[in-house]
């Protein structure tokens, strides 16, 4: 468990809320979908270490989460799921309130 800390520290990158807040889906932003049925989802994009998509904290490496990064309002995304593609517009980008 050290040396996996110690891994998680030595690879970790440090983001000002600078960056963060550029209106671009990065780790730590909340994200407003909505789906062409009309249905919005929130997440906050996370690290693979902080997942937990019962309260909406999915991967930035997850097949929504590495569809959205780098992605602004108002842009198309499809995303590639086990459950077959899915087209997406992004409502709304904030950074994750701690």
């Amino acid at each position: 468990r050290i040396a996996e800390l110690e891994e998680l520290i030595k690879n970790a990158i440090i983001m000002s809320d600078d960056e963060a807040s550029k209106g671009v889906v990065s780790i730590g932003s909340t994200v407003v979908i909505e789906y062409k049925d009309g249905t919005k989802k929130t997440y906050d994009i996370v690290g693979s270490n902080e997942v937990d998509p019962l309260k909406g904290k999915i991967s930035d490496l997850s097949p929504i989460g590495s569809a959205l990064i780098g992605h602004e309002a108002g842009d198309i995304v499809y995303i590639y799921a086990p459950s077959g593609e899915k087209e997406v517009t992004v409502v709304s980008i904030e950074r994750t309130k701690k």
